[in-house]
């Protein structure tokens, strides 16, 4: 009788008569590894879960108060001559001094648009990029004048048999005088800033001129040699508005210029928003829109409650006016 229960025994501890089961083995090692490392574990545990908690919590306090301090600064309004009239304001793009006359005996107070570009010799001038793109080219220059189609690598004597029509700036803002006028500097090339305020000199640029540019350093460089002019809003203005925006905290974005203008895409990604519009106006600034090249693009842009519409070409204003859809 001895002999069986010794056997039974040996069975319930090592197995079916006397064979050891392994995984009955690895589970008392389990067993007796966590019963000295568990309640370690389970105190990491607790640790990392309540830093992670305490992290949350401390970024939470402090998106509440970037959003309070941007809430809470105060804002005046730049009350410039440019903005003689109530809104909205129409701004057409021009090409040719031709068109600048025709749009001259409009009835509205229009604003000229004017993409520019300076020259090697330091001339401002009037060219869409459309057209430069058309013209400047190896086959006109022919290729012992050819340097690349940029307008900054020639002189303008050089170019005035491609653009004969193109006209400079200076001719459009003595020939207007009272024309309120966008500079849009399209190419960032050495101290175009120096050079354009002495062109300007004289020609009453403090009461009718607002610069734009795609190029921030451009904005900046010139709001230094003139902080009382008026200023656009350059890409990086854009994107920033747009990243803040993006995590809620629009409200803290550093905006610098005094109007927000803005295409309706921009590196082919949607740019038109409604909250960006809401907080440019909360901060007492003016939106434009554009520029804008169909019907469709100037409905969207009007459905905004945007202070200005900028159009890519005097047909295309003349044609939206005759649809009385201005």
């Amino acid at each position: 009788m001895m002999k069986g229960l010794l056997i039974l025994l040996l069975s319930t501890r090592s197995g079916s008569w006397g064979h050891r089961d392994p995984r009955k083995d690895r589970l008392k090692k389990i067993a007796w590894e966590f019963s000295l490392w568990g309640p370690l574990v389970l105190s990491e545990a607790m640790r990392l879960l309540m830093i992670s908690l305490g992290t949350l919590f401390l970024c939470g306090l402090a998106f509440l108060g970037i959003r309070f301090w941007g809430l809470s600064t105060p804002y005046q309004k730049f009350d410039h001559v440019f903005w003689k009239n109530p809104p909205p304001y129409y701004a057409v793009r021009l090409r040719t001094l031709m068109e600048a006359e025709r749009l001259a005996r409009e009835p509205r107070d229009l604003i000229y648009w004017l993409d520019v570009h300076e020259t090697l010799d330091h001339q401002f001038l009037v060219v869409l990029q459309d057209t430069i793109n058309s013209v400047l080219n190896e086959e006109n220059l022919g290729k012992a004048n050819w340097k690349g189609p940029q307008i900054p690598r020639y002189n303008l004597s050089q170019l005035r048999p491609l653009l004969p029509d193109s006209p400079l700036l200076v001719d459009i803002l003595k020939e207007f005088p009272k024309k309120r006028v966008i500079i849009n500097i399209v190419d960032n090339v050495p101290d175009i800033q120096f050079e354009l305020v002495k062109l300007l000199e004289g020609l009453t640029p403090d009461n009718r001129l607002l610069v734009q540019s795609e190029t921030d350093v451009i904005l900046r460089s010139i709001k230094d040699l003139k902080p009382l002019w008026l200023y656009g809003s350059s890409n990086a203005d854009l994107m920033r508005l747009l990243s803040f925006e993006s995590v809620s905290l629009i409200v803290a974005s550093p905006f610098l210029g005094d109007v927000y203008i803005s295409p309706l895409q921009l590196l082919k990604r949607d740019v038109l928003k409604n909250s960006v519009i809401d907080e440019v106006h909360r901060r007492k600034k003016n939106v434009f829109l554009g520029p804008l090249s169909t019907i469709k693009e100037y409905e969207t842009a009007h459905k905004t409650d945007a202070d200005g519409f900028i159009f890519g070409s005097m047909e295309f204003f003349l044609h939206t006016q005759e649809q009385n859809a201005l």
